[in-house]
């Protein structure tokens, strides 16, 4: 996440352990992160789950994909997992998505051509 940030927002601080972790362990985001076949972490997102009076909504935010592996359709894989996720029955099947084009590449597959997009969450 540490190379990711960065290319996300220049002017973002850098991301502490203890930042992620609650990120992680809070009940209202799960962390989508794609790796590569070397199992680095190669793109990530956040899926924002919260009550409105209309009900229970999603949010896709901070989508970012590394720049060595954009056009590989990473970020479009990413973005799809949250939209499978968004579709449980908590969410009323309402998600919103306010990602940047540019700042959403395509897609995202393995050395070995699978898929390897895998939410982080433990809510």
């Amino acid at each position: 996440m540490a190379r990711l940030v960065p290319q996300l927002s220049p002017s973002a601080d850098p991301l502490t352990a203890y930042e992620l972790e609650g990120i992680i362990e809070s009940p209202a985001t799960t962390l989508f992160v794609a790796r590569d076949s070397g199992h680095d972490i190669v793109g990530a997102l956040t899926l924002v789950v919260f009550r409105a009076p209309t009900g229970v909504r999603g949010w896709i935010e901070d989508v970012v994909v590394d720049e060595s592996v954009r056009g590989a359709g990473i970020g479009s894989a990413l973005v799809e997992a949250a939209i499978t996720e968004a579709r449980e029955p908590r969410l009323a099947r309402s998600i919103s998505r306010p990602v940047p084009i540019a700042r959403t590449p395509t897609a995202c597959t393995s050395g070995s051509g699978s898929s390897a997009v895998r939410p982080t969450s433990t809510g």
